[in-house]
């Protein structure tokens, strides 16, 4: 009887043991997830590899006018209504879920544009609208390009993190100048950072002197984690080991 006994505690106390290391499983997961989630640092400088592109937005009175109505009415033929900016072919669709945003951009992305043009899509975040896309057309013949190494993670007035950088890379002023030049030419450009697209309205490039810096606000988390946290990963992993490869310091300005 005793070693029945035995027995018996024996097979409860393993599938007691079992039974901890089953629920201990999903508890390490999700230790996991958090230590994969970005923590906004707003006093570091981060390592980054961006591919910063600016492009005019296309106009509806300069657009191909055999090709604008197609495009309009494409824009215009979705589950959410279309906010359009002013003359431009760019819009809003506002208060979406990421469902919705992909069935859109998957259904505009679908839809052949004329030379020299190509779609650009970015997300859009306030506590009044909640999450928006943005769907835009821009002119591909006519870039600025800029490779971005480093950039900070900065506060609104609000408080909501921003997106901020400097085309002050540490080298010379012409980028700086050319883009204010394109900036000149153009009146309304839309910015795309490693594919994700910004609208003019989320940008700020603050008056002389310090015009060379950009600012992006109303950025939605989910953007911030994708552009940062693998750039964070670099920075330590790779840079802080190497003293002569740390990003430059962003250039003061007087």
């Amino acid at each position: 009887m005793n070693q029945r006994k035995r027995i018996g505690d024996f097979f409860v106390g393993v599938i007691v043991t079992l039974f901890l290391a089953v629920l201990a499983i999903p508890m390490k997961a999700n230790d996991n997830c958090r230590q994969d989630t970005l923590k906004y640092d707003y006093e570091s400088l981060y390592a980054v590899h961006w591919d910063v592109t600016a492009c005019p937005v296309a106009n509806v009175f300069t657009f191909p006018q055999n090709d604008v109505d197609r495009i309009v009415e494409a824009l215009l033929d979705t589950p959410k209504e279309a906010l359009f900016q002013g003359n431009w072919i760019l819009c809003f669709y506002l208060d979406t879920s990421f469902e919705e945003i992909s069935q859109i951009k998957s259904n505009l992305s679908s839809i052949d544009l004329p030379h020299g043009y190509e779609w650009k899509f970015g997300l859009f975040e306030n506590d009044k609208q909640g999450l928006a896309l943005l769907a835009a057309v821009v002119e591909s013949d006519s870039k600025f390009v800029a490779h971005i190494g480093h950039a900070c993670i900065d506060k609104d007035p609000s408080g909501r993190p921003v997106i901020s950088f400097s085309l002050y890379q540490g080298e010379s002023d012409d980028l700086s100048m050319e883009f204010r030049k394109f900036r000149v030419n153009h009146n309304c450009i839309l910015l795309t950072i490693n594919d994700w697209a910004f609208a003019p309205t989320q940008m700020k490039q603050l008056d002389a002197p310090s015009n060379d810096y950009i600012t992006i606000s109303y950025v939605p988390d989910v953007v911030i984690q994708d552009l940062y946290f693998t750039s964070v990963r670099y920075m330590l992993e790779n840079v802080m080991q190497n003293e002569a490869v740390r990003p430059a310091p962003i250039k003061q300005q007087p």
